[in-house]
């Protein structure tokens, strides 16, 4: 026979609900050994019963007492009805617990088996505590549950009319507990004449995760982590998390600071996956999204029908990409630099600059002539000068609003960089020659119908919606920042940056044929700022760029020949822009 406290414990884990299945086959066994052994079994439920069906009563009062702390009509209405409900159910309870005695659950034994009668049942602890357990247990279970959906109709209903810790007249109660907010996961810092649906709009706190529909309108978020995050109307999105939000319609722009890499854009077509930088998403349905990075890098992934990602392609500034969930493939598409236009962004498209625009009008097809600063509309021009000979000087360039000037190095002393008369003298090219224009593309012609290969890594950047600066060994353009900042009142510039790739691989020497280098070089207000050496055809794409600050006056790109001629070094900059922001933002 086992131990007393071994059968308590198998009786208080069977109030609890918590009896294992060995320990309940063994508590079987139990009640089988004596008739004493259900006795007390009966009278632990009752006991329990009588335990809970006290608490249950003191809830049932507390909150009739919580709900007379209401002041509106439609409370008091709402009071008077559930306290009728609930007294009635207390006194059934009460009058039908009277009735009950405790004999009449110790009563219960196993009759034993004999030849003259049936045997009794197998004892089952279900129908045990089935009769044990009185009717008042349910009735008390019921009146508890309409206790709890009233209680939940008063506080969506609105703030009591008077201090939630006491009664109508004034006496102390038990104060409620405080609800727990939840967290908030994003905040607006500016917004747009922004309309929200009913039902899908922010607290007064902020965002906390949940759907969210803009109807009309834009606003500007501020994630926990930092990202930053423009949506434009209509745009239905989720937040998921502190570095996570679900776009299922819309447009979306992102710019995420170093400490948030990792935030995550999911849409029905696919993910993306910031690795620090500014770009734009937009839904174009349930099966396909684009994606365009404005600097920096993401990673993207389509994904099938049955919701699962493919593999992730990565792409980089002023790279874009459509997302097919039918294919489950990542294409790429051409940019468009006013697709994703943000507050705190603004992109000067210096092709458009070269060209003669503000940088905003998306020009092409003209030159400037390194040597003399002349504008050029065709490359086959009669006064182009082909193989030039650069001496250093500045010259202006008067029909460019944004193009301070242009140059060609010499080999015998310093170049002079921008108007401020700036000048370098460290390029080590070994001749000062040039050949044909700063050129501002669309496609590229070189020579009598023959045009650039433009088709870098995979991607072509003569297509529409891109476009190159085509520089050749040795020469220089410089870019005036003051003119930017007073065509963009509110704005600063913050940073340059552009692809470059060389697009010749020819070298004739002696009889030979090998590959050809240039050496790239960034100035601001005369500073050395960025440079790369020995760039050949087969880097493909190179990064080159600069910080700006709202003190910079001139930017100031020079292209020079490597360790062999300056002969076949065509160099395209793969769309070249300065990124600005606005003055009152960070």
């Amino acid at each position: 026979m086992p131990e007393p406290e071994k059968h308590e414990q198998w009786i208080a884990d069977y109030l609890a609900g918590e009896l294992a299945a060995d320990d309940h086959q063994a508590l079987e066994r139990w009640l089988l050994e004596d008739d004493a052994n259900p006795k007390q079994l009966a009278r632990a439920v009752l006991l329990d019963t009588q335990m809970r069906s006290a608490v249950v009563t003191r809830r049932l009062q507390s909150g009739l007492s919580m709900l007379g702390s209401r002041g509106s009509a439609a409370d008091e209405q709402l009071q008077s009805i559930d306290q009728e409900i609930m007294t009635e159910l207390v006194e059934q309870a009460l009058a039908e617990r009277r009735r009950h005695e405790i004999e009449d659950a110790t009563d219960m034994v196993l009759a034993p088996a004999s030849p003259f009668c049936k045997p009794a049942p197998k004892l089952r602890l279900a129908d045990l505590a089935r009769d044990l357990v009185p009717k008042p247990v349910i009735w008390l279970s019921a009146a508890a549950l309409i206790l709890a959906a009233t209680l939940l109709i008063v506080f969506l209903s609105g703030p009591a009319d008077q201090d939630p810790g006491t009664t109508p007249g004034g006496l102390a109660t038990n104060p409620l507990p405080e609800r727990v907010a939840p967290a908030v996961l994003a905040t607006a810092i500016d917004v747009d004449a922004p309309r929200w649906a009913d039902g899908q709009r922010p607290g007064a706190d902020g965002f906390v995760a949940g759907r969210y529909r803009l109807s009309e309108g834009a606003v500007r978020l501020k994630l926990v982590d930092g990202t930053r995050v423009k949506l434009t109307a209509p745009v239905d999105f989720e937040i998921t998390g502190r570095n996570d939000i679900s776009i299922t319609s819309g447009e979306l722009v992102a710019n995420v600071p170093p400490q948030a890499i990792g935030f995550r854009v999911r849409t029905p077509a696919g993910d993306v996956v910031d690795l620090g930088t500014t770009f734009g998403v937009e839904v174009l349905d349930d099966q396909t999204t684009d994606v365009q990075v404005v600097e920096g890098l993401v990673k993207v992934a389509a994904r099938d029908e049955s919701g699962q990602l493919g593999g992730f392609v990565e792409l980089t500034t002023m790279q874009a990409a459509r997302l097919d969930k039918a294919t489950e493939r990542v294409a790429s598409i051409p940019t468009d630099s006013d697709r994703f236009t943000m507050d705190y962004v603004r992109m000067i498209d210096l092709v458009d600059a070269v060209a003669g625009g503000n940088g905003l009008t998306g020009k092409r097809d003209s030159g400037i002539d390194p040597l003399s600063g002349g504008i050029y509309k065709s490359t086959r021009d009669p006064g182009i000068q082909f193989g030039g000979e650069g001496d250093g000087r500045f010259r202006p360039v008067q029909a460019c609003p944004l193009v301070a000037g242009v140059f060609v190095p010499s080999v015998d002393g310093a170049a002079v960089l921008d108007p401020a008369g700036n000048a370098f003298n460290g390029f080590g090219q070994l001749f000062a020659l040039t050949n044909g224009l700063t050129w501002s593309g669309g496609r590229v012609e070189y020579q009598g119908g023959r045009f650039l290969n433009a088709v870098v890594d995979g991607v072509d950047y003569s297509a529409p919606g891109r476009g190159v600066v085509r520089m050749h060994a040795n020469s220089g353009i410089c870019f005036d920042l003051q003119a930017i900042r007073e065509q963009n009142k509110g704005f600063l510039p913050t940073r340059f940056y552009t692809g470059l790739a060389n697009r010749e691989a020819k070298l004739e020497k002696d009889g030979q044929t090998g590959e050809t280098y240039v050496d790239a070089w960034v100035f601001v207000d005369g500073r050395l700022v960025s440079s790369k050496k020995n760039i050949a055809t087969r880097d493909g794409m190179v990064d080159l760029g600069a910080p700006l600050t709202e003190r910079d006056r001139y930017l100031t790109i020079v292209v020079t020949e490597g360790p062999d001629k300056e002969r076949y070094d065509w160099v395209l900059l793969c769309e070249p822009r300065i990124l600005l922001r606005p003055s009152d933002r960070p």
